[in-house]
């Protein structure tokens, strides 16, 4: 099945990841799709001084 895919999981850093995981381990053909390479780079980064 080139080219098609059941679903597409946009953004896989931790939990994008963990749901195709979930999705691979039923049997399902799954996408996933990250803004930054490598995908999740920027999964645990915060905004510093964000409230006053």
């Amino acid at each position: 099945m080139i080219g098609q895919a059941d679903f597409v999981v946009v953004g896989i850093g931790a939990m994008g990841s963990s749901i195709l995981y979930q999705l691979a381990k039923r049997g399902a053909h799954a996408i996933g799709v990250d803004r930054f390479a490598p995908p999740g780079a920027r999964a645990s980064a915060r905004k510093r001084n964000s409230f006053c």
